[in-house]
Parts: C-alpha cells; structure tokens; sequence
C-alpha cells in the first residue's frame, strides 16, 4: 500500500518534530515532520497490519508457535496490538 497522498486531518505544530495524521479513503497514518510514515491503519480492518516493515517483524509466526506472551515497548498507533489482539484474543 502506497500512503503518499492524503488529506492532512490533524496537525500539532507545537511539538518538535510536528505530528500531522493524514488520511485517504480508510487508510489513516501518522508522520512525524515530514519524515518517514510511523504507522498506518486501515480503518475499516484496524488489525490488518498496513505497512510492509510490521508485516515483516510478524514474519516470524511462519517458523513457530504464537507467543504466549508478548511486551510491547512503545505503542505507536497500536497496530500491533490490534493485531494480536485479533488473531489471540486470549
């Protein structure tokens, strides 16, 4: 998913670098100044992991057992919550 055009729906210029949310269509991110997307949801599925590089770090799954466990150590926009909490609700 390409999230490179959207219509800016929240800005905080009071904070160093500038938050700004973006959204187009159900797609929602977050960016910090104009750098690189922090994190993204699609808001009608929020447990679908949207960007490649959290796709990635789920890659794991493949090769072994869900954690019993997890610790998460900064949430971002919660998408990897949402998607534990989706797939292993207990």
């Amino acid at each position: 998913m390409k999230l490179r055009q959207g219509k800016l729906i929240y800005c905080d210029n009071e904070c160093s670098p500038p938050i700004r949310i973006f959204q187009s269509g159900p797609y929602r991110w977050l960016k910090f100044g104009d750098n690189a997307i922090q994190s993204a949801m699609n808001t009608n599925a929020p447990e679908q992991l949207v960007l490649e590089y959290m796709r990635r770090m789920m890659s794991f799954l493949i090769f072994q057992d869900p954690p019993g466990r997890t610790l998460h150590a900064g949430i971002g926009a919660g998408a990897m919550l949402r998607f534990f909490y989706h797939h292993w609700p207990d």
